[in-house]
């Protein structure tokens, strides 16, 4: 097996990873009734720290292996950590920022840093979806 088929691999294990603590246990975390924001909040700071610190090593990783591949692998591995760096170096610091202020009682003004997060998670998620259903590489399982 070459190197970027393991990264396709990789990329549906780290999909299946990012879609289950990012996604899906936050919206089952948010369903719960009667929760204390501030309890919700400390959850979330302490659940998302795990899943950021597992992207770092999961991502790059990834798109490391598969950009051994084709000209179309290496193009959706750059896109891939394109939208990973934006999130994890540009929105995540801000996000962070807001939840400590949100954790301290302090009012917040201005929009949130929610939105810009869950739009650049979702394209790092779809194109971590296209590493892991890319048949360029993945023909030589077969």
């Amino acid at each position: 097996m070459s190197l970027a088929c393991l990264g396709h691999r990789l990329a549906g294990i780290s999909l299946g990873f990012i879609v289950g603590l990012g996604y899906i246990a936050a919206w089952v975390k948010f369903s719960a009734k009667n929760p204390d924001m501030l309890d919700l909040l400390d959850v979330g700071r302490v659940q998302f720290s795990a899943l950021h610190t597992a992207e770092w090593i999961l991502v790059p990783l990834t798109c490391g292996l598969v950009a051994t591949g084709g000209k179309r692998d290496r193009i959706l591995a750059i896109l891939t950590l394109g939208f990973f760096f934006v999130k994890a170096l540009g929105i995540q610091p801000v996000l962070h920022q807001h939840m400590i202020a949100r954790l301290r009682g302090e009012l917040m003004s201005g929009l949130s840093p929610h939105l810009p997060y869950v739009v650049v998670s979702s394209l790092m998620v779809l194109s971590l979806l296209a590493l892991a259903m890319s048949r360029e590489s993945n023909a030589n399982l077969d």
